[in-house]
């Protein structure tokens, strides 16, 4: 904050700063000051009801219920404003100009009611000057201005009117002097609280963002490391985690809902070969070429994962061992046919498959279904490699 944000009118130095203080708060204080004016206006009327009580409808009183008529009706113009795209720019200058209405009504009420010793006592005028310091937080040159007009306009029409001398009245000119001194140091102590606190609610609002950003980003985070958590960095499908997670969970629902489920245990050929011949990037390469292949022959439910290796393994839910087989089979002929590009080079790669089923049985697990795979799996290298074997259970 510091003495220079203020100027002497209590506005933030920064234009910046005050533009966004305006945008954010003077909607709603112009508004709070427009039903300000509006009860403002309503009361001033029914004081009225004092003076037609007292002395009657005499001329002079309609003549003086006919100003307070108008005056009230200056008092309105800012609730009628309120809204348009002209209320920021005239609600000042209109709360100004009903309070100089005031004033000027006092004034003449002063000099055609008036009665000895009246200037020495606290009239109405210094009140109203006051309480438009208080209660009205807008921009303090309207309210200074129209204090000081009403202040000189009071004093003024006792003095030419009704008051000879100034000696009466030099009492009453300090008590207008202490009351504009007091409403603008009130004035500007309220604005710069205003300011203060709008200071305060913009650090808390950064902060607030700040805050959300790194909770933001935390959680981004998290989901990227959950994501690698689970995920082969070398081909892109799952690995050995996501398989168990995803395994266990098709497995309870198959037992649940009685739905078939199958494992599919794929291992590359001779990988060991590959790599000695193409080198490790050329191992790479057949791997990443494996997923691509197989990806293709897949349904959007079906999930491929890298257990390690060369060994991978196809999820396939709601697929019975035989459908499982004719899928298994697919996807060897279509990888022993393509062709590996490896910079240069050109090879192939065949794999071996093993293919079972769920059992709908409680006490299956996803280990006991891996382990029928491997051994359809270890079944068909036993054959020769480049093969596909269906679980069978030993008798």
């Amino acid at each position: 904050m510091g003495g220079s944000l203020f100027t002497w009118y209590g506005e933030f130095a920064d234009k910046d700063t005050e533009a966004a203080y305006r945008g954010s708060f003077w909607p709603d204080m112009m508004g709070g000051t427009a039903r300000i004016c509006a009860l403002a206006s309503f009361g001033f009327l029914l004081a009225g009801l004092t003076l037609l009580a007292e002395r009657g409808m005499t001329p002079l009183v309609s003549f003086l219920t006919l100003l307070r008529g108008m005056v009230c009706v200056t008092g309105l113009l800012p609730l009628v404003l309120l809204g348009s795209r002209y209320s920021a720019r005239f609600t000042p200058v209109l709360i100004a100009s009903f309070m100089v209405c005031l004033g000027c009504y006092e004034s003449v009420a002063a000099v055609l009611t008036y009665r000895p010793g009246m200037e020495s006592s606290t009239p109405y005028t210094l009140l109203i000057v006051l309480l438009f310091y208080i209660v009205v937080p807008l921009t303090l040159k309207h309210i200074m201005a129209a204090g000081i007009i009403v202040s000189v306009m009071y004093i003024s029409a006792l003095r030419l009117f009704v008051v000879p001398g100034w000696s009466n009245l030099f009492q009453l000119t300090l008590f207008f002097a202490i009351v504009n001194a007091l409403g603008t140091s009130v004035f500007i102590h309220m604005a710069g609280w205003r300011r203060r606190h709008f200071i305060d609610l913009e650090e808390i609002r950064h902060l607030n963002e700040k805050l959300h950003q790194e909770m933001r980003k935390k959680e981004e985070t998290n989901r990227h490391l959950e994501h690698l958590s689970i995920t082969d960095s070398l081909t892109g499908v799952g690995n050995r985690r996501k398989f168990l997670e995803v395994a266990d969970m098709e497995r309870r629902r198959a037992y649940r809902y009685g739905v078939p489920f199958s494992v599919v245990m794929l291992d590359i050929d001779h990988f060991k070969e590959v790599n000695d011949r193409y080198g490790h990037e050329g191992g790479d390469i057949a791997l990443c070429e494996l997923t691509r292949v197989v990806e293709e022959q897949l349904r959007c439910s079906d999930l491929l994962v890298r257990l390690g290796g060369e060994e991978f393994a196809i999820l396939l839910p709601e697929t019975r061992r035989e459908e499982a087989y004719t899928l298994a089979e697919r996807v060897r002929q279509r990888l022993a046919a393509n062709v590996v590009h490896a910079g240069i080079l050109r090879f192939s790669i065949t794999a071996s498959l093993g293919v079972a089923e769920v059992l709908n049985d409680r006490e299956d697990s996803v280990k006991g279904i891996l382990n029928r795979a491997d051994s359809a799996l270890y079944k068909a290298k036993a054959k020769g490699r480049n093969c596909t074997e269906l679980y069978e259970p030993e008798l």
